[in-house]
């Protein structure tokens, strides 16, 4: 059998009328011999437009005169009307279908998902999940809720850049020349899990996620969460993708993880919407608010930022939960 190389391509359209999947169609009608497409995505460019991003698989014992089957592939797209640049983003050996490596996470069949009894992600949003990589859960956390963890996040950090003997153990991550944020872990029998809010509301909103997600994946059934201030004045971290390995024998590894992230603001006139996601790497579940008309995926999509503000007082909270899983993995292709 031949060995397989996987490619990941960038193109940017030619102007603000072109559609990607039109250009994504164009390179397939294109007779590239020993090139056989996976799929594509579309990825924020600036003003709106989009940007393509489409993988595909070389079988360079098919090529001749030894040419090079990824340089072929970007004058290909190069040539495109519909093309103003490209460029190969990364290539690697080829380990099989995405999906069906990504899959090898779930613990249960598509069949049985219905008989779980999911509560929180139900198995509507279950099905969305597996079949799409993502799933929004409207009203994760009611909008009172989300104001109450803003209130009692502001009146502990009222006194910034100094900390209040108040209980509760704020720490400053790094590298400070890099980020503005600060964070708590959430520990039993002590602030801020012990405070009514998250006693009562926030804990249990994510020991219910984590239940149906357990039932769902291959996880350890080991948990963590925190919460997070961002000042909202751009100093905050970004969040990216981290890689994992491909899955091997199942055994348990603590180098994967799931993370559910809700964002909480006192000026919200709807709840946390959560938003299960699994992104280029480890498989994620990212929480992110659904404020005035904006829709959860969107807020998903921004992995739960507060808006920019100016100022020392504090603009925003985060709680996060993470749960390990059993097994490496790899997200599916879009």
């Amino acid at each position: 059998m031949a060995a397989l190389r996987r490619c990941e391509y960038e193109a940017l359209p030619a102007d603000g009328e072109v559609e990607v999947g039109d250009i994504f169609a164009g390179i397939q009608a294109k007779p590239l011999s020993g090139v056989t497409w996976l799929g594509w995505r579309a990825e924020p460019l600036f003003f709106g437009l989009q940007k393509l991003i489409a993988s595909c698989t070389l079988n360079e014992s098919v090529s001749k005169d030894g040419d090079d089957l990824c340089e072929r592939v970007l004058e290909a797209l190069e040539a495109l009307d519909s093309v103003q640049s490209a460029r190969l983003l990364s290539t690697e050996a080829y380990q099989g279908d995405p999906f069906d490596v990504c899959s090898r996470l779930f613990s249960t069949s598509r069949a049985d998902v219905g008989s779980k009894g999911l509560r929180c992600l139900g198995a509507a949003g279950a099905e969305h999940f597996r079949r799409c990589g993502f799933a929004v859960l409207e009203d994760f956390l009611p909008a009172t809720v989300a104001a109450g963890v803003a209130g009692l996040v502001e009146a502990s950090l009222a006194a910034l850049p100094d900390f209040q003997d108040d209980g509760m153990a704020w720490r400053r991550p790094e590298p400070r020349n890099a980020r503005g944020d600060v964070a708590t872990w959430l520990r039993p029998g002590c602030r801020p899990a012990t405070d009514e809010v998250f006693a009562e509301h926030v804990l249990p909103a994510f020991r219910l996620l984590e239940q149906d997600l357990q039932a769902l994946l291959g996880l350890r059934g080991v948990s963590e969460q925190q919460l997070a201030w961002y000042p909202g004045d751009g100093s905050q971290p970004s969040s990216t993708a981290t890689r994992a390995g491909y899955p091997s024998t199942g055994a348990p590894c603590a180098s994967g993880c799931l993370s559910a992230r809700a964002a909480a603001r006192r000026t919200w006139s709807r709840g946390a919407a959560c938003c299960c996601s699994s992104s280029a790497g480890a498989c994620a579940t990212r929480c992110g608010p659904a404020t005035g008309g904006a829709s959860p995926s969107r807020a998903g999509s921004g992995e739960g930022r507060t808006s920019a503000r100016s100022g020392r007082r504090p603009r925003g909270a985060r709680a996060s939960a993470s749960a390990f899983c059993g097994q490496h993995k790899r997200a599916r292709e879009p």
